[in-house]
């Protein structure tokens, strides 16, 4: 038997959605967006500057951490993120620097607390991040 004839208002596609935020120009657009909207928004600097070290752009990364630490020196998540991207610039000074810091900030913060700005990462997360920092700070 043949299959039901289907309607030809079936056969026409549904409208796309309309997405989230505007469309973005290139791999950084929609938080090239959010930081556009927001320049005191210390989660979407954060953000960009994460999304740049996995563009293997440290030194970019390293300029928007460097803008969230301007907005909030005392946001560990923010030095954590800063000492990465010296890392991956090869800075070693400024590596040890972030991480001391965020080390000293992190300091005394319950173990399973959240960490503001770091996507629900814990306090003890990041110290273990910054003890590996450490030990990767001295490489040559």
């Amino acid at each position: 038997a043949a299959p039901p004839p289907v309607a030809p208002a079936l056969l026409r596609s549904a409208p796309a959605p309309a997405p989230p935020f505007p469309p973005a120009d290139g791999p950084l657009g929609a938080l090239d967006a959010a930081v556009a909207r927001d320049p005191l928004d210390v989660g979407a600097w954060l953000q960009r500057s994460i999304a740049r070290l996995d563009l293997c752009d440290p030194h970019g990364a390293a300029e928007d951490a460097g803008r969230a630490l301007l907005l909030d020196r005392r946001a560990p998540y923010a030095h954590v993120v800063a000492a990465m991207a010296a890392l991956g610039a090869g800075d070693r000074a400024a590596t040890r620097r972030h991480a001391r810091n965020a080390e000293a900030l992190l300091r005394g913060a319950p173990d399973e607390a959240p960490v503001p700005h770091a996507a629900g990462e814990t306090a003890s997360a990041l110290r273990w991040l910054c003890a590996h920092l450490g030990d990767a700070k001295g490489a040559a």
